[in-house]
């Protein structure tokens, strides 16, 4: 696969040096041209002798009637091969192509004419009018074969001369045994070029009746590509033809049957030009009106798109902040009901538990829960420390260990525990005992016995 195009040259010039049944085989091996026996035999021995095939090369054979060999061979590129074909020698000469009179319903004057050699001699880097044969559609198309070029213009008498250039020897030879009967010129109607509107232009040459014998392949003739004419806007090309002697000049003067035979065809011609034109602008038309719409609707989705997902942001934005404040709230109360367990179960002192849920002293993320800084926490520590003094912790110890019979010896071992931890009186702690555990109370207020069990 490294080597998929150099492969493909390689089996493609084995076919048409041995494959009767190859389009091309007739001017290759039709007439004695062959494949070396180390590149019949093996594709690698090829890529050896000639290496990797540049951009856009194809193989060429340095002596056009020479085999497929390493010492015959070469990568080129096609403009370097048409220097090689047997068509590559070129002519050049003067024919007649326009006169003056009235041609098509339009009148030409000697000005004209001179008007055109002037507009020629301005456009010619731009618009370089090529030679071709006839009319048809394949010719018409840009980047189609020509036979030559119109390199200049004159005016001579009450014709336009034109000198015809690069045309291939076969078809020089062809025109000059009189093998074409009538020549058309086509000319731009008000071409517009560089902000200037320029009357008549020559666009083009075209021999009519021409048969050019062996060539049966434009695609040979690819060396004379036509030039694109999209050079500028003009309004129509003109088709004028013109019967031709056999020193190929002119023929002005008709018999009136064959006048009218020829302004038929020529409207035929001109109709169908037309006509084909026509199609073409309507085919652009409708391209630019297809393209407008479809970017029109592509913008207008894209706008949509851009809202939604602004919109979708909004409410993911709205939705993540819910859930972060509704996981805070919930931590929070879990975090309340723990201290508060805590506190009367004399593990956290009110004012730890204060400490810890005083909102300038702690912090929450979503990811870590509640925090609280460095120093808060040793404020908590400290604070904490207090509760566990060693003597307060045996006598508190001693105090859970022991089972109360009635619920006044309870009461009073709590106040006075209560009392110890935070450094009340007891008639305060008693108050905050009562308060805290209305169970207790009821029993006290009634006198009532404590069960063993109880805590």
């Amino acid at each position: 696969m490294a080597h998929e195009q150099e492969y493909s040259v390689w089996t493609s010039m084995k076919a048409r040096c041995a494959n009767e049944n190859d389009k091309d085989y007739a001017r290759y091996g039709g007439r004695g041209i062959s494949v070396c026996q180390r590149w019949q035999d093996s594709f690698e021995d090829f890529m050896k002798d000639m290496g990797p095939r540049p951009d856009g090369a194809t193989i060429e054979r340095k002596n056009n009637d020479g085999n497929y060999e390493p010492k015959n061979c070469e990568w080129a590129d096609r403009a370097a091969q048409s220097k090689n074909r047997n068509f590559a020698k070129t002519h050049e000469f003067d024919v007649e192509i326009f006169s003056t009179g009235t041609w098509n319903g339009d009148k030409y004057t000697e000005q004209d004419l001179e008007d055109m050699v002037k507009n020629f001699e301005a456009l010619k880097e731009q618009i370089k009018p090529p030679v071709k044969l006839g009319h048809n559609d394949k010719q018409m198309k840009d980047g189609g074969p020509a036979l030559g070029w119109i390199t200049a213009l004159k005016k001579s008498g009450n014709k336009l001369i034109a000198r015809l250039s690069e045309v291939p020897d076969i078809v020089f030879k062809a025109i000059k045994s009189g093998r074409y009967k009538r020549v058309s010129s086509e000319i731009f109607w008000n071409l517009k070029h560089g902000g200037k509107t320029f009357e008549r232009v020559l666009a083009a040459v075209a021999l009519l009746g021409a048969d050019i014998p062996a060539v049966t392949n434009l695609a040979d003739l690819e060396a004379y590509l036509s030039q694109s004419t999209d050079k500028g806007s003009f309004e129509t090309v003109k088709l004028y033809s013109f019967e031709t002697d056999e020193d190929g000049k002119l023929i002005t003067k008709k018999t009136k049957g064959t006048k009218k035979m020829s302004e038929n065809q020529e409207m035929k011609d001109l109709l169908k030009r037309v006509t084909a034109l026509e199609t073409t602008i309507e085919t652009k038309d409708q391209d630019i009106k297809t393209l407008k719409a479809l970017a029109d609707e592509n913008q207008a989705e894209a706008k949509a798109a851009e809202k939604a997902a602004k919109e979708y942001k909004a409410k993911l934005e709205t939705a993540e902040k819910e859930a972060a404040e509704k996981l805070e709230t919930d931590r929070l109360s879990e975090m309340k009901k723990w201290a508060e367990t805590m506190v009367k179960e004399f593990k956290m002192l009110p004012a730890g538990r204060d400490l810890l849920f005083d909102e300038e002293k702690r912090s929450y993320t979503k990811e870590q829960g509640f925090s609280v800084p460095f120093e808060t926490f040793k404020v908590y520590v400290e604070m904490q420390a207090k509760v566990l003094d060693p003597k307060e912790i045996s006598q508190t110890d001693r105090e859970k260990d022991k089972v109360y019979t009635d619920v006044n010896s309870k009461i009073d071992a709590m106040t006075r525990t209560y009392a110890a931890e935070n450094k009340l009186e007891y008639g305060e702690a008693l108050v905050v005992i009562m308060r805290e555990h209305p169970e207790l109370a009821e029993d006290y207020i009634n006198d009532g016995v404590v069960d063993k069990d109880s805590d």
